[in-house]
């Protein structure tokens, strides 16, 4: 027998009234008839009754022949709960039956969740509350909310458990005085009220009757809830849909001390609390079976340590927790769980949308959409949702006019952000009002939203949507060019070079700078090496010293004495030469002098485009070229080339031309273009590096792309769900690049390799066994939850680029993606086979897991 039958059979015999005027016999008799009319086992029962005493006459009936309760607002659009109704009959029967109730809510998929409860919370929970409320068989509870909301129960059961009496109200809680002349008329004792509502009502208005106030669902005012706290018994409830309606509770004092975060209370018995990486998760037997026909976000939510709540928590010393937030876009707004994406999937189902974002601005939803369509089109689509669902603005994408008069989308990611980080709508000529902490905001969620890096003043003259725009579209990277495009606009040096417009003039020698010519105390002319403090420089440097190669190395430093002091902690044995690349005068000299140039320094930034990088990355081979000495070029990273030869792929074949190819991205585009200069010059030696991996353990994950994604998995604890398509590593191990490298460097070398690559890619799999191996499995989350706790966590600016790039090729559907998957465009690679080096990509990931870890 349920907890609700049980109540009713304790109960039935009294002569009082159970529900309004209906007495507890006349209830138990219509249950039976109901009963009747229903078959013994079965599977469930679907609800669309209003908030009146036929719902807990059905939700009686249900339990009394073991049928699962599916109560659904009859004042949602009927199309909704048609949906809702279908997905119930195509459910596999074993997962609904023997469950205590299913409640649909919002789902972040885009489609509602159905919860799945079942009896192993119940009586606990209604024990708890009427104990807690001090709820008696004289007292008159109210039961306002929906009826297809899971906290009726908690209504409905304490009045059917303490033998009280249950009124429903039969009107909405936003007409307050109608509401407050009900609580009058009917001397209500015990009243659940929305949050939002009770800001609203004086207390002193209530009737004397009302000795308990119940609220729960969305943080209220703590002055509010301490001025009714003065009057009458508060009583703060929280508890997920997933956990049996209310998990934990707190009755609060109008003398209590003062809390910035609002108190959840502390866990009811048989309720286990856990806080891990912030998210707490809720265990024991009121924990709901899962969702219904959706058994990846099960996956995801219902773990071996509990449910998962996707709220952020604290525990305080006395015991009690503390509520800071969600994870995730969901939100509360009338005590009802909203997760904006389902709008969102509304809106974009709609013809002619092409894009649509909705934020949360002042407590209401705002939809921004990108659309054809007109606004009668995008009200028809979302009135077939629940009323809480509906946004209270829809704004068009912004746009702007280009100096020829066309209209012009203004980056939509960029839109979008700049709505979330000022949380209100923005037009493009509205202005942003940026202070310093805005800018700050704004530079990092550039970097990590779009990928571009800005420098920290480079909105300091930005006064609208529009001027961000414009800054951003100048720093962002070149999506695609031909390597003919590219030496056209920068020819080659024996092709008289045009200086770009952003290439800055060459500095003096700094103070100390030593000068070329000169040969070691061997008679033998040195090798010159640029990027030696780099990861792979210092490799090779410490490689050429061990083999007494004489080496003069390239240090950005002061003075000579510090250029050591650093050589020295790096372990190089190798005289310094004080400089820069911006220095041509100083590189000629050098490469004049010595027998060899080996070029590896060059600026990491994969998001800059190419007149960004071309100072360091290309206009330095000019004076390294003219010398005439024998130049072994570095192209780390290789060359992206998309060609339709290879179907529109990844073309990264070293002895094919990518002369007509399209180059993707301003990194691998300078690299082209050096590979290009360098093409022309019988003393230059090209050599195309895949991705260096190293299992250092001191060394920064800010400038490799997959140790900073394994950096970021490994602080997140967790993954994206999803499919990824392409996303693949060419994982070099280091020593592999230093070996092909020496071979390049040594004399005696006659065929020096064009290319040194892994033979074997390793995939996102596969870094996702390596955490497994090493005994960190990270735990499989919703894409939007996997966002938001990338913000959340402090995340280098690279590890953030590189875990976004891991999402979007996850949910390439999602709000979240966009064209331009660079981290894997760079990193996934396609050679010739015959130039693999032999390779166990999963212990090479796994060390690299071990090492960042």
């Amino acid at each position: 027998m349920t907890p609700f039958v049980a109540a009713l059979a304790r109960h039935r015999h009294r002569e009082t009234a159970a529900i309004g005027a209906l007495s507890w016999g006349d209830l138990g008799s219509a249950v039976d008839r109901r009963a009747k009319e229903l078959r013994v086992g079965e599977t469930f029962l679907v609800c669309e009754v209003a908030r009146d005493a036929s719902w807990v006459v059905e939700l009686l009936a249900a339990h009394t022949v073991g049928a699962t309760f599916v109560p659904l607002d009859p004042s949602t659009p009927a199309p909704y709960r048609r949906a809702l109704r279908e997905r119930l009959a195509t459910a596999d029967a074993r997962a609904l039956a023997g469950l205590a109730w299913v409640v649909f809510t919002s789902g972040s998929t885009g489609r509602p969740k159905g919860v799945c409860v079942g009896f192993g919370g119940v009586e606990e929970l209604l024990r708890a509350q009427v104990s807690a409320f001090e709820i008696g068989s004289e007292s008159r509870v109210l039961w306002a909310l929906s009826p297809g909301f899971d906290a009726s129960f908690s209504d409905v059961g304490t009045a059917l458990y303490a033998g009280a009496t249950l009124f429903p109200y039969p009107g909405a809680t936003s007409n307050f005085s109608d509401l407050l002349a009900f609580l009058h008329t009917h001397a209500i004792t015990h009243a659940d009220l929305p949050p939002s509502l009770l800001a609203h009502i004086d207390p002193e208005a209530l009737p004397r009757s009302l000795q308990t106030i119940i609220v729960g669902g969305e943080p209220c005012p703590p002055h509010a809830l301490r001025a009714h706290a003065r009057r009458r018994r508060i009583v703060n409830v929280y508890g997920p849909t997933e956990a049996t309606v209310c998990t934990s509770l707190e009755v609060l004092s109008a003398d209590g001390p003062a809390r910035n975060r609002p108190s959840i209370g502390v866990p009811l018995e048989g309720v286990q609390y856990a806080c891990i990486a912030g998210e707490l998760v809720i265990a024991g037997p009121a924990v709901a079976h899962g969702y219904l026909d959706d058994d990846a976000l099960t996956a995801a939510r219902f773990t071996s340590e509990g449910y998962r709540t996707g709220d952020r928590v604290r525990q305080e010393a006395d015991g009690s927790w503390t509520f800071e937030g969600r994870l995730d876009r969901q939100v509360k707004i009338a005590g009802k769980l909203v997760a904006p994406e389902e709008l969102e999937a509304c809106l974009r189902a709609v013809s002619g949308v092409r894009r649509a974002f909705v934020a949360v601005v002042d407590g209401r939803l705002v939809a921004t959409v990108d659309a054809s369509c007109n606004d009668q089109e995008l009200h028809a689509s979302y009135m077939q949702l629940p009323r809480h669902l509906h946004p209270s603005r829809i704004l068009r994408g912004a746009t702007t006019v280009s100096e020829r008069g066309k209209t012009q989308e203004v980056s939509w990611e960029l839109h979008r952000l700049t709505e979330a980080i000022l949380g209100r709508p923005v037009g493009v000529d509205d202005p942003l009002s940026l202070d310093s902490l805005r800018r700050i905001e704004f530079v990092a969620g550039i970097d990590g939203e779009l990928g571009i890096c800005l420098p920290s003043d480079a909105l300091s003259d930005v006064a609208t949507l529009r001027d961000l725009d414009r800054v951003v579209g100048a720093a962002g990277p070149d999506a695609v060019a031909s390597v003919a495009e590219l030496v056209a606009r920068f020819p080659a040096p024996h092709t008289a070079p045009r200086a770009p417009t952003n290439m800055h003039s060459a500095p003096a020698r700094p103070p100390g700078a030593a000068k070329g010519g000169e040969e070691t105390a061997s008679g033998v002319a040195p090798v010159f090496l640029t990027g030696a403090t780099g990861l792979l420089g210092a490799h090779l440097a410490r490689a050429l010293g061990r083999a007494r190669v004489p080496l003069r190395v390239l240090v950005r430093a002061r003075t000579d004495q510090e250029a050591h002091a650093r050589l020295e902690e790096l372990g190089i044995m190798a005289t310094p030469v004080v400089g820069d690349l911006a220095d041509h005068a100083l590189l000629a000299a050098e490469a004049a002098a010595a027998s060899m140039v080996v070029h590896l320094a060059a600026s990491l930034r994969i998001d800059a485009n190419m007149d960004a990088l071309y100072t360091e990355n290309v206009a330095p081979l000019a004076p390294l070229l003219a010398s005439g000495t024998k130049l072994v070029f570095a192209s780390s990273l290789a060359v992206l080339a998309f060609s339709t030869l290879v179907g529109g792929g990844m073309n990264l074949d070293p002895t094919h031309s990518v002369e007509d190819a399209g180059i993707f991205g301003g990194y691998a585009q300078s690299k082209a273009l050096g590979e290009a200069w360098c093409a022309g010059h019988p003393q230059a030696h090209v050599i195309r590096i895949g991705l260096v991996v190293a299992d250092d353990k001191d060394l920064p994950s800010g400038r490799c792309p997959l140790r900073a994604l394994t950096a970021a998995l490994h602080l997140l604890g967790m993954r994206p769900s999803g499919h990824f398509l392409g996303a693949a590593f060419d994982a070099v191990p280091l020593g592999a690049v230093v070996e092909a490298l020496l071979a390049c460097v040594h004399p005696a070398q006659d065929a020096p390799p064009k290319a040194v690559y892994a033979a074997t890619p390793a995939t996102v799999d596969d870094l996702y066994a390596a955490f497994e191996a090493a005994g960190r499995p990270l735990t499989i989350v919703p894409p939007e939850e996997f966002r938001n706790a990338i913000y959340r966590s402090p995340l280098l600016p690279l590890e953030r680029r590189a875990a976004l790039e891991l999402l979007r090729v996850s949910d390439r559907d999602s709000a979240l993606n966009i064209d331009s998957n660079m981290l894997f465009r760079l990193t996934a690679r396609r050679f010739d086979p015959s130039f693999g080096v032999p390779n166990d990509p999963r212990q090479t990931l796994l060390r690299l897991v071990t090492a960042v870890a």
